[in-house]
């Protein structure tokens, strides 16, 4: 059966060869350059070979911006097949020649781009964060806002393979609204637009903020299934086969994974198919056919253990262990968790390169500022002139900050009491500018008054005072989905699930913090863990953005007060 299926395949592949170089040749440069970007994301071997026969003719009229261009496109189109060692040979090509004959920096920066993607999805994230900054830098010489965009966008990836999660969603976000704000509507830019919220959805599916990745997800889809780009939809249907499969929700996880390997098998990215073969395999774990999700695991081995310096995921054998251990081959578990221990350590070694690349960058990029600042500031006062400036500043800085800090505190008191005569709870309210899902006119007016009241009862209940606490089980307790849940709290209390729980917790710690002295002795570590949250930073983080105060700045001023 292997073999009629390899004589299938290449006899498929033969007379798709066999279409494409039987059509009419394209007889003018703009002409070959329309057939390549509609083909990148579509049909890459068709943009492989129009990028040639543009590079020859380019060549043969000496079109020096073409030529650079063919490279280009050869780097991005051998990128979504696959041909990862090829694609960065023709960017090394281009790199090289748009330097040498001074073509335009937003070339060039996209060069630099496109090899830096190429890099990245072989495992070199080191080296794709180098190449990542020179591009950038080449970018802010030109002043191009849509070159800007796609070397941001690029960015938001190097911030998230760093594990500097909170920079890449700002980059992200960021660029996602001067797309909005400027009307970019070029294809690059678009394509920015809605790959920058595949990229969120995934950081948000890490998070488990599911809620979060759904709204990216729905979105983002939304805009790929208008256009031809196979290589994004097959990442939003892997987000969604994820989530699904956290959600059990196995239907639809299969459903989502069945269509990620139809179209990968359609532009033939073995690297992109092996991906998509370890969600079949978790997939098969979770239910329990763990023989097949053996055998979704031995090909992605078999198939990287035939390439050269590029790393297998560590999840593999650890998934492959575990499949071992569920029917009970003890001596085959050991030995994937061994290769998972050692697999799981060379990543993180190239974690922390990629980590040390990039702030190196941010650390030469202070310096660099600094240095800008001296040429253009003169300095008045030196030496010890200087340490007393500080020091006065840093004195009228505190004083400021705790007068700042004490209006604080009186206006919150001035709440406290506001909400008792009210016999309200909302001691902050926050409203969110953007809304997840603001209709709700697909909602039965009596299934949202039970809704409603059902969040009631919950608040009635301080269910939101506990860890698992999550739209999900909100749901469940209430008896309806999470769409519907949401959709209600978006309408009724115009915010979002996360900020309404959020809201909700703070609301309860000024309150309980106010009036019990004794949970004002606690930690904020252990009143953190007392109202729900994971961690003392998140918990601190909410407090200070509702109410301007750190929550050890409130528990002082109230213990100072009582």
């Amino acid at each position: 059966m292997k073999y009629i299926f390899r004589a299938v395949v290449f006899y498929y592949l033969l007379v798709q060869s066999f279409q494409i170089f039987s059509q009419e040749d394209a007889k003018t440069s703009q002409e070959m350059y329309t057939i390549i970007t509609e083909n990148t994301r579509l049909n890459p071997q068709k943009s492989i070979f129009y990028s040639q026969k543009l590079l020859a003719h380019s060549k043969e009229h000496n079109s020096l911006d073409s030529i650079a261009i063919a490279y280009m496109y050869l780097g991005k189109a051998g990128r979504v097949q696959g041909t990862y060692e090829k694609a960065i040979e023709y960017t090394d090509l281009g790199i090289m020649f748009a330097e040498m004959n001074h073509i335009s920096k937003s070339i060039l920066a996209e060069l630099y781009l496109t090899k830096a993607n190429n890099l990245a999805d072989l495992g070199k994230g080191k080296e794709s964060a180098k190449i990542m900054f020179k591009g950038v830098e080449i970018a802010k010489e030109t002043g191009d806002l849509k070159t800007k965009v796609i070397l941001n966008h690029g960015l938001g990836y190097i911030y998230k393979s760093s594990g500097n999660i909170k920079k890449a969603k700002a980059t992200l976000r960021n660029n996602i609204n001067l797309i909005e704000e400027n009307r970019l509507t070029d294809k690059k830019s678009f394509e920015a637009y809605y790959k920058g919220m595949a990229m969120l959805s995934f950081i948000y599916l890490d998070e488990q903020s599911k809620d979060s990745a759904r709204f990216y997800m729905k979105e983002g889809l939304k805009h790929v299934l208008k256009t031809t780009d196979i290589f994004t939809k097959m990442a939003f249907y892997e987000g969604l086969s994820i989530l699904f499969l956290k959600e059990k929700n196995y239907e639809k996880t299969l459903e989502n994974l069945q269509k990620n390997r139809e179209l990968g098998n359609s532009i033939g990215n073995t690297f992109i198919n092996s991906e998509n073969d370890f969600g079949f395999a978790e997939y098969y774990y979770e239910t329990k056919n763990y023989q097949k999700s053996i055998d979704e695991l031995s090909s992605i081995v078999t198939f990287y253990n035939s390439k050269k310096d590029v790393y297998i995921n560590s999840n593999v054998y650890k998934l492959l262990a575990k499949n071992y251990q569920k029917l009970g081959n003890l001596s085959k578990a050991n030995e994937n968790y061994e290769l998972y221990v050692l697999n799981y350590q060379n990543a993180q070694n190239d974690s922390r390169d990629l980590y040390n690349v990039v702030q190196d960058k941010e650390l030469l990029d202070l310096v660099i500022e600094k240095e800008n600042q001296k040429k253009t500031t003169l300095f008045l006062v030196l030496g010890g002139g200087l340490l007393i400036a500080v020091l006065t500043f840093y004195v009228f800085y505190i004083s400021v900050k705790r007068k700042k800090e004490t209006i604080k505190f009186k206006e919150l008191l001035i709440k406290i009491e506001a909400t008792k005569e009210e016999k309200k709870s909302e001691i902050v309210d926050t409203k969110d500018l953007v809304l997840e899902d603001k209709s709700a006119s697909d909602i039965n007016p009596e299934i949202y008054e039970q809704i409603i009241q059902g969040l009631e009862k919950i608040v009635d209940q301080n269910y939101f005072l506990k860890k698992e606490c999550s739209s999900y089980t909100i749901a469940k307790k209430i008896k309806t989905n999470t769409s519907y849940l949401s959709k209600v709290i978006n309408l009724h209390y115009q915010k979002n699930f996360n900020t309404y729980i959020n809201d909700l917790r703070i609301n309860y710690s000024v309150l309980k913090l106010k009036e019990d002295s004794r949970f004002r002795s606690y930690s904020v570590k252990s009143i953190s863990e007392e109202i729900g949250y994971k961690s003392p930073v998140s918990f601190t983080k909410y407090f200070k953005k509702r109410t301007g105060l750190l929550p050890s700045v409130y528990i002082k001023k109230l213990n100072t007060t009582a």
